[in-house]
C-alpha cells in the first residue's frame, strides 16, 4: 500500500506512480532450492591473550539446521608452527570458558549455535600480539574440513583519568532513578593502523563486616565478592561508535549491545570517552548497611578495553543490529553474519585486553532508625 501526504505535490505522485509501474514490469520470481545449499563445517572460537587454555566449537550447518558432528579435529599453528593439538571436551560444564571467552560473556546474547549442538575442542597456547594464529579443522572422518588465520592485536593504551557521582533522573537512561558513577578513559590510538575496540568492566570487593551489639554472635566476618558490571555507554560519540542509534546501517548501527567501535573517529591520534556504571551494583554492602554491623568495604572497578580484531569488531556489530531489530525485521531485511572461516562457517577471534583499576572505600553502620 502506497500512503501519500495531503501536502504531495501532483509531480510526486506522478513520479511514484510511474516507479510502481517500472517494479511492476520488472518483477520475476526466482526459484531457490533449499536443499542444494552446501553443507559446511561450524568453527566458532574466541580466544584471549593472557589465558593459555582456549576452546573451540565444532557444528555442521545444513540447509534445514544445526547438527552436531561425529567426529572431529582441531591443530593450531602459531607463526607456522604447530603449536597443538586440541582434545575432545567430553564435560558439560561451561562454566570455566563462559567468563573468559570474548564473546560468550555475561553481556552476551546468542553469539552461537545451541551448546546441544556443538562439540567442544580445547587446546592449550600462549599467544602475543603480533602472532599469526592459525586454526585448522576437520568433521566427519574428514568430509569437512576449514581453517582460519587470525593476528592478535595489540593491546590498548589506555588509562582511567577520573570518576563522578551523581544521581541519574533521565527516564531515557537505561541507569534511571538511581546513583552513578561516571568513568572517564582517555589514551593513544596505535599510529598506522587500523584499530578495533570493546569495552567491557568488572569488579571485586571485600567486605569486613564487625557485629557492634547483641542481635548477633561476636566476632568479625570477611566476605569476597567479585563479578561483571552492566555499562551505561549514555550518549558518548566514541561508544555509540559514531552513529545515532536509529541508524540501521551496520558500519555504526544499532544500540551497539557488545560496546564494540572502530578508530574512525580519532585515528592515530588520542581518545576521551566515558561510560557508566550503577553504584549499587559494586559499592553497597549487600544490605549490611541495613543490618546491626559495621562493613567496612573496599571496592575495586576494573575498565577493561579489547584490543580486537576486524573480523570480531564486524561480528559484534552484526550482532548488535540483529539484538536492536529483534524479531521485527519486516523493513530492515535480513541480516549477514560475517565469517573469517574459509571452507567453513563462523568467527575465530583473539582479543588482547588492557585494564585499569578505579578503588572505592566505604565504612557502612547499621542506621540508628532502623
Amino acid at each position: 500500500m502506497l500512503l501519500i501526504s495531503k501536502t504531495m505535490k501532483i509531480n510526486d505522485i506522478f513520479i511514484y506512480s510511474l516507479m510502481l509501474v517500472s517494479l511492476a514490469s520488472c518483477q520475476k520470481d526466482i526459484p531457490y532450492d533449499f536443499d542444494a545449499a552446501e553443507n559446511k563445517v561450524v568453527m566458532n572460537a574466541q580466544m584471549h591473550t593472557g589465558e593459555d587454555t582456549h576452546a573451540v566449537y565444532l557444528s555442521i550447518s545444513t540447509s534445514q539446521s544445526i547438527q552436531k558432528i561425529k567426529s572431529g579435529s582441531v591443530t593450531c599453528y602459531i607463526n607456522g608452527n604447530m603449536a597443538a593439538e586440541a582434545q575432545l571436551d567430553t564435560s558439560k560444564d561451561d562454566d570455566d570458558f563462559i567468563r573468559n571467552e570474548a564473546l560468550n560473556d555475561y553481556n552476551a546474547v546468542g553469539s552461537a549455535p545451541s551448546m546441544a549442538r556443538q562439540t567442544r575442542f580445547v587446546f592449550k597456547a600462549n599467544f602475543k600480539p603480533g602472532d599469526k594464529v592459525r586454526l585448522e579443522c576437520t568433521a566427519n572422518d574428514g568430509d569437512y574440513s576449514a581453517y582460519s588465520e587470525v593476528i592478535v592485536p595489540r593491546p590498548p593504551v589506555f588509562h582511567a583519568v577520573d570518576t563522578s557521582r551523581y544521581y541519574n533522573a533521565d527516564e531515557n537512561s537505561d541507569f534511571k532513578q538511581s546513583w552513578i558513577y561516571r568513568i572517564r578513559i582517555k589514551g593513544n590510538d596505535i599510529a598506522g593502523e587500523r584499530n578495533y575496540f570493546r569495552l567491557t568492566s568488572e569488579y571485586d570487593r571485600t567486605l569486613h563486616v564487625e557485629h557492634i551489639d547483641g542481635e548477633d554472635e561476636p566476632g568479625n566476618d570477611e566476605f569476597y565478592e567479585e563479578g561483571a558490571l552492566r555499562i551505561d555507554r549514555g550518549k558518548d560519540p566514541i561508544l555509540s561508535d559514531g552513529a545515532n542509534e536509529t541508524d540501521m546501517d551496520i558500519s555504526g548501527a544499532s544500540k551497539n549491545y557488545y560496546n564494540a567501535f572502530s578508530d574512525y573517529l580519532f585515528r592515530d591520534g588520542t581518545y576521551d570517552f566515558t561510560y557508566q556504571v550503577r553504584e549499587s551494583a559494586f559499592l553497597l554492602g549487600s544490605g549490611y548497611d541495613t543490618a546491626s554491623k559495621k562493613v567496612d568495604l573496599t571496592a575495586t572497578v576494573y575498565p577493561i578495553l579489547w584490543g580486537i580484531t576486524e573480523a570480531e569488531y564486524n561480528f559484534l556489530k552484526a550482532l548488535s543490529l540483529y539484538l536492536y531489530n529483534g524479531d521485527d525485521i519486516t523493513f530492515t531485511g535480513p541480516i549477514s553474519i560475517p565469517t573469517n572461516v574459509e571452507g567453513g562457517l563462523g568467527v575465530v577471534s583473539i582479543a588482547t585486553p588492557s585494564r585499569d583499576t578505579i578503588v572505592f572505600n566505604r565504612t557502612l553502620y547499621k542506621n540508628p532508625n532502623s
